[in-house]
């Protein structure tokens, strides 16, 4: 009998507790190695930073900016018992983030900015009052603090068996910004639709002729209001599918703002109330209930590449 080979995916402390695309991405991930592994690969999903790891042949990581201080744990942790790791970085360009931050930024977080121009040190500040509201953070923060951030995002990329990116732009960038070459390979993320023909139709979308579907949280850091405006001289509809970030209230108050000033371009459809990411089913809801020769998605976002937010259609008819 042939021993299945067991696999760790590994990620934040909070994956659960504040979902995003990466939670998705992961639980995806570890559906379909086991579904087209036919019982060989047995996964596993853990948020512990510092796991035993006698039991597994193969840790999988995820995200090294901005959560690089729990990856990094887990890294080490995955060296200190000769594990292998897969790195998936989920990676950030610097020089991005500094200009939305320096841009796009409210309230506290725009005078972090001006006091602290150093991106590692913003985010450890961040870190920290993430540990004051999560306990479990704290000792990540702590070593984070001694280690630094940008010596984490180094080591959890040196001691990586191979990288798994979104895209080969986010490779190059990878040994571009940290002068490290290694093996990769890119798995673009897209939105996995099971066909379901007994969805009632959705009469506010099946009325567009031709839109723009952006799927993800509605954030500073999606550029929302950045493709409204781009879009205000078309005759483009768009719609918006996604939670609103609890944290970005204002910036959600600005689209509303601006919806109701562009009715006859902009259609904001957020039957969404969880602080997550729209779930599949709601997502094939919207793409099965709009009858248009074509179906446009867009990625607006800063800093994504090949993210769960950018999903691109060919065509449908």
């Amino acid at each position: 009998m042939i021993t299945p080979l067991s696999v760790l995916l590994a990620s934040r402390v909070d994956l659960f507790g504040i979902k995003g695309g990466d939670t998705v991405q992961i639980q995806k991930i570890k559906e379909y190695l086991e579904k087209i592994s036919s019982g060989n690969i047995a996964v596993s999903i853990s948020t512990e930073l510092e796991p035993s790891l006698e039991q597994y042949d193969i840790v999988h990581l995820f995200n090294i900016s901005p959560r690089i201080h729990d990856t990094f744990l887990q890294a080490r942790n995955a060296v200190r018992h000769k594990k292998p790791y897969v790195l998936t970085p989920i990676y950030h360009n610097q020089k991005f983030i500094d200009e939305y931050d320096k841009a796009h930024r409210y309230g506290m977080l725009k005078i972090l900015n001006y006091l602290l121009p150093s991106l590692g040190s913003r985010e450890i500040a961040k870190n920290i009052f993430r540990a004051m509201k999560d306990p479990r953070q704290k000792k990540a923060v702590f070593t984070q603090i001694k280690t630094g951030y940008r010596k984490q995002q180094r080591y959890s990329l040196l001691n990586a068996s191979i990288l798994i990116t979104q895209s080969e732009e986010e490779a190059h960038a990878l040994k571009r910004d940290f002068g490290i070459k290694k093996p990769f390979a890119v798995a673009p993320l897209g939105i996995d639709l099971p066909h379901n023909q007994n969805m009632s139709p959705h009469q506010a979308l099946a009325r567009l002729h031709e839109y723009i579907l952006c799927v993800g949280r509605i954030e500073t850091r999606k550029n929302q209001l950045g493709i409204i405006h781009a879009l205000k001289q078309t005759n483009l509809s768009l719609v918006f599918a996604g939670a609103v970030n609890p944290h970005h209230q204002a910036y959600f108050k600005k689209i509303m703002a601006d919806k109701l000033k562009n009715t006859k371009t902009v259609l904001l459809a957020l039957p969404f109330t969880r602080e997550a990411e729209p779930t599949v089913q709601e997502v094939e809801r919207i793409l099965n209930d709009a009858s248009l020769p074509l179906l446009r998605f867009g990625n607006n976002g800063y800093f994504n590449k090949e993210g769960l937010s950018h999903v691109k259609s060919e065509a449908r008819t």
